[in-house]
């Protein structure tokens, strides 16, 4: 399976001590009203009695969330973001945090020397990737030693899963809705929480609208070339990403692993109408995603998919459970359904 992480730059040690006088250490403001504060998160009750001073945040999907609910002074430092291009309306505050990766493990994860000596009250990490000691990485027993709280995206190895646990069933958007819920209320701002839920709410409901009624095609999500062009195919099941939301009908379905290995004679049997392509490229996905189209025309030939030229190319990151799966419920419900977008 595909690490989502991609090697990020580095940041000079010596650098840390900087960012400590700057943003006042450990120092903790006086709690609100309305704390202390009981979350749940991937099997566990967190609670804070005040909202955190000094978080780090993980994969990309963390952070931005937390722009979007105008957080950027609670955070101290960020892992770094090669992968893909930023979403404009952030890029200002997001290149104003301190990047903390180490690029020396081959991916956007600070060592855990660098991150506790950040000293943080707070890690939001997208999945248990961020928190893996055998990478060197800080852990989740090593940050709450040193006081930091820790909070998931998602509650699988690879911060892909479409629940709260293993076995609670609902859809990925509603566990999105959950940890902004969650994050406005760990930092005192509930109502920004709640009106980030309704917008997004709103816009994927307009989405809904222009494809209710029309025929769901069968879609398959090819995850990318990292078996090698002769082995299986890696898939995303709706347990990633619920293509439903879109107007069209994944053809792994909910059951499967959110990411799945098919073999060749069974994407063909599938017979999918559209094929979507998650692109993991730094920067402009075009080339990567033309490689990924070059590679399943080859492979499925008379797929209609293929006939009909209907092979879409998108971010990898838009996939990812967070407020960008507001932009791939968009893209993919235009290549579903072009006519209803005219």
């Amino acid at each position: 399976m595909k690490d989502p992480m991609k090697r990020g730059r580095g940041i000079p040690t010596a650098l840390i001590a900087s960012f400590l006088l700057v943003t006042g250490g450990g120092a903790s403001a006086a709690a609100p009203g309305g704390f202390p504060v009981t979350v749940e998160n991937c099997g566990r009750q967190l609670t804070f009695d005040r909202p955190p001073q000094r978080a780090i945040t993980g994969y990309p999907n963390t952070i931005e969330m937390m722009l979007a609910l105008d957080l950027e002074d609670r955070i101290v430092a960020r892992q770094g973001f090669p992968q893909s291009p930023l979403l404009p309306d952030q890029e200002a505050a997001f290149n104003a945090i301190p990047e903390i990766s180490s690029g020396e493990s081959g991916d956007q994860t600070a060592t855990k020397e660098v991150t506790l000596s950040l000293e943080p009250d707070f890690f939001f990490a997208g999945g248990s990737y961020n928190v893996d000691g055998a990478r060197g990485l800080a852990t989740e027993e090593d940050l709450e030693a040193n006081g930091a709280q820790v909070f998931y995206m998602a509650c699988t190895a690879h911060g892909t899963s479409n629940s709260l646990g293993e076995d609670d069933p609902r859809p990925t958007i509603e566990v999105v809705y959950n940890r902004i819920e969650d994050i406005g209320k760990i930092f005192g701002v509930p109502d920004r929480a709640e009106a980030l839920i309704a917008q997004i709410r709103a816009e994927i409901a307009a989405v809904q609208e222009r494809v209710e009624g029309l025929p769901e095609p069968p879609v398959f999500v090819y995850a990318g070339d990292y078996l090698g062009p002769e082995g299986p195919l890696p898939g995303q099941s709706d347990r990633y990403f619920d293509v439903g939301l879109a107007g069209g009908m994944d053809v792994l379905g909910a059951d499967r692993p959110e990411f799945t290995d098919v073999s060749k004679e069974a994407v063909a049997a599938f017979n999918p109408e559209v094929i979507l392509t998650a692109n993991y490229a730094t920067g402009p996905i075009e080339e990567e995603a033309s490689k990924n189209e070059e590679y399943l025309r080859r492979t499925f030939p008379n797929a209609p998919a293929v006939t009909n030229d209907r092979i879409v190319g998108m971010e990898s990151i838009d996939f990812t459970p967070g407020i960008r799966n507001v932009r791939a419920v968009r893209q993919a419900a235009e290549a579903f359904h072009p006519e209803a977008f005219e």
